[in-house]
């Protein structure tokens, strides 16, 4: 069995990931970003797209598949390896299950990503290269990061014909037990849920970034409306 945890950054996927690698589903990473977490630090992945895309992926699928389960976690662009981009994924994973993450609230995701895209603490443990600095620019170009992510996800599911299960983040982080319950159900395996495996990363700073994107953008009734319309013509 295999399956493809689709995501977004900072939809809670990574832990979705742990959470089902916990339960023997797989070690689902993301092995199409070619940088990877060792110990508390982020580092190359060791021979990356070698010999070449393809073979690299049937490399990795065979070194990590337990127990007969494949699973792997995709940010959308990261399939622009494959010759075909997205298309290549499903000829490389022609029987495979979809689960789609995504949030909600997406300016809080958009202030966790840029925090996060100069802080490089992409999950709880990792160190702190260096000090994120607020700016409002910098939270609204990755909201439109999120948008245009989550698009093309809806159109490959679309193209493919693909129903994926549909998670968001704020179902996993509010009852983490009845959500991975629905995830292990729908891979069609019987496990206990596991204890939550990591911690959120929200802090006071989170807080009060958003607070700020707020008022900003209350306060700037036009750039709300042209943001709204740029984010939903992909």
């Amino acid at each position: 069995m295999e399956y493809v945890i689709c995501s977004c950054p900072r939809t809670g996927s990574h832990l979705l990931a742990e959470a089902l690698a916990a339960i023997g589903a797989g070690q689902p990473r993301e092995y199409l970003n070619p940088i990877t977490s060792q110990g508390n630090a982020m580092v190359p992945r060791p021979r990356f797209l070698e010999p070449d895309p393809d073979g690299y992926f049937q490399r990795i699928r065979g070194e990590n598949t337990v127990d007969g389960i494949f699973g792997i976690k995709v940010h959308y662009p990261q399939l622009a390896v494959f010759d075909g981009g997205a298309d290549g994924l499903v000829r490389l994973l022609p029987a495979a299950r979809y689960v789609s993450v995504t949030r909600r609230r997406t300016l809080r995701q958009a202030v966790s990503y840029a925090k996060a895209t100069q802080s490089r603490v992409w999950r709880a443990g990792l160190r702190e290269h260096r000090r994120p600095r607020f700016n409002h620019l910098r939270i609204i170009k990755h909201l439109l990061f999120v948008a245009q992510e989550v698009e093309q996800w809806e159109r490959f599911y679309q193209r493919h014909g693909i129903k994926p299960l549909r998670l968001v983040y704020e179902e996993l982080d509010e009852d983490y037990g009845a959500t991975l319950r629905r995830v292990i159900g729908f891979l069609g395996l019987e496990a206990d849920v596991p204890p939550r495996p990591l911690a959120r990363q929200a802090d006071q700073i989170t807080e009060e970034w958003v607070d700020r994107s707020l008022g900003f953008l209350r306060g700037n009734g036009l750039l709300m409306r042209s943001i709204r319309r740029i984010a939903t013509s992909w």
